[in-house]
């Protein structure tokens, strides 16, 4: 994914294999444009704890997509190094995680980890690339907005406002990935990165509901609120989710 903040670029690599309905819900909400126009609302400057935490469009940490998801929690993270009972994992430095409010609440909040230590219970779906990097490290420099009853906080708004002005999907054009037929209609499936961004229909004369063309798609794909374009018939544009 291709993101642009006005601090720098954000290219972020997303891991489909380790957390695909996070995956799926993140390249869903940047094909909206759900996310663009966005400000990354706080940093986290502890000294055991540093991060980002981007994604919501109220911009106040309490925002989100309107739906929540299951958690697909991080195996073989390494154990924290000041744990003695190795219960903490270490989140590493530039790794992507998802934000949330306890179980399976993951919405469109995500952090990008400076490096902290806690229980294993934020999805990890991914990491920024090297420029992130930079990125990162340049609004952690600039520390975080002082308020009335803190001159030095260590977590709060960053000084350095970092808006994300885009989040876009890095592949371009779409790709066909696969066919199901519902209702009669076959649906064309046209992924990035293997997460479906839009359903292409074809009338089928003759198809039984249910039918799959190409990949096995029936037992994997839900097809969810598809809606059609006003003078567009034979075009559905859809909102898909793996199951």
């Amino acid at each position: 994914m291709a993101v642009g903040t006005g601090q720098g670029p954000f290219p972020l690599r997303l891991d489909r294999v380790k957390a695909p309905c996070t995956v799926q819900s993140f390249v869903h909400l940047a094909w909206h444009r759900f996310c663009d126009r966005t400000v990354c609302h706080g940093l986290a400057a502890y000294p055991t704890v540093k991060g980002l935490p981007c994604g919501d469009p109220t911009g106040t940490g309490e925002g989100g997509p309107g739906y929540a998801y299951k958690d697909g929690l991080p195996v073989g993270l390494p154990p924290a190094p000041s744990d003695p009972i190795v219960v903490r994992r270490l989140y590493g430095r530039g790794l992507l995680a998802m934000a949330n409010a306890g179980p399976n609440t993951n919405g469109s909040q995500f952090v990008v980890c400076g490096g902290f230590a806690l229980r294993p219970s934020c999805t990890v779906f991914g990491a920024v690339g090297a420029d992130g990097l930079k990125t990162l490290d340049k609004i952690a420099a600039g520390g975080v907005e002082p308020t009335a009853r803190d001159a030095a906080p260590v977590d709060g708004s960053p000084v350095l406002r970092t808006g994300l002005l885009s989040v876009r999907s890095s592949c371009w054009p779409l790709m066909d990935c696969g066919a199901v037929v519902v209702g009669g209609v076959c649906l064309v499936l046209r992924c990035c990165g293997g997460a479906v961004l839009l359903v292409v229909s074809v009338r089928v004369r003759g198809a039984v509901p249910g039918t799959v063309l190409g990949r096995q798609w029936s037992s994997d794909i839900a097809v969810v609120g598809v809606v059609q374009l006003s003078g567009l018939p034979e075009v559905i544009w859809g909102a898909v989710a793996a199951a």
